[in-house]
């Protein structure tokens, strides 16, 4: 955990707030993307060109605190990707899905809510105990999600209700790849197309999927997907795809 922390969030300085935000928003840093991708993708301006548009935001609210310019980005951006993919999903399935705390009156008052409310920490020393380590390790152990919004609904609803652990949507993508999606994801990166595509560095690939920890660790098989969804994409538009089933 520490070794991961340190390699994705401690460097020397941030010349920004904003800096600082595109660093520790980002599934792959620069230098994870230069080791993964041909060296004639000039990744320094697509790095650029999104590093813009976070600038961007963050001069629209310049006078908030850091910790609302955050919030206004995942509002604008990080939100908008969310209620897309629940969109997409639900009416594949022809269901219409609604978001209630999206509604643009909850959302204007959730901004002028003080932060204290927003990050709940459970003690004084929780902030300073959760210092390196991981959202995951963090969340229901040192804070209280959604504080305010359960304290609303204490007289509602019962504790079992309110209280119990938080249960996400996650993809066990690390369990797949000890198994039958790593043959998969070998066939899909690996293949003749792939490496005829001419944007991948192959061999870095190969190296990631060989990786012992490729089974066990959530980053790395994250990375993995995404590129994964790349291939397929590139397949899908670009070339045939090739047939496999697992």
């Amino acid at each position: 955990m520490c070794k991961n922390f340190i390699k994705k969030y401690i460097v020397d300085s941030f010349e920004s707030d904003v800096d600082h935000f595109h660093s520790v928003y980002s599934y792959t840093s620069l230098l994870e993307k230069k080791e993964l991708f041909n060296s004639s993708i000039p990744l320094d301006d697509i790095e650029n060109g999104f590093l813009d548009k976070f600038i961007y935001l963050f001069n629209e609210i310049k006078d908030e605190t850091y910790y609302n310019k955050m919030m206004y980005v995942f509002e604008k951006i990080h939100l908008v990707g969310l209620l897309h993919r629940l969109d997409t999903s639900t009416m594949a399935a022809s269901i219409e899905a609604r978001a209630p705390f999206v509604d643009h009156r909850l959302v204007e008052f959730a901004f002028s809510i003080p932060f204290k409310y927003k990050m709940k920490w459970c003690e004084d020393s929780s902030k300073y105990n959760s210092r390196i380590l991981m959202s995951d390790q963090i969340s229901e152990k040192y804070d209280t999600p959604k504080y305010l919004l359960k304290k609303a609904f204490e007289n509602k609803l019962p504790n079992e209700i309110l209280y119990r652990k938080k249960v996400g949507f996650p993809v066990p993508l690390y369990n797949w790849l000890g198994g039958e999606f790593k043959k998969y994801a070998e066939t899909i990166l690996l293949s003749s197309a792939a490496q005829s595509r001419g944007i991948y560095n192959v061999a870095n690939i190969e190296k990631m999927l060989n990786n012992d920890r490729v089974h066990e660790d959530h980053g790395l098989a994250m990375k993995i997907w995404m590129l994964v969804n790349l291939e397929l994409f590139c397949m899908r538009y670009f070339n045939k795809s090739i047939s496999f089933k697992i």
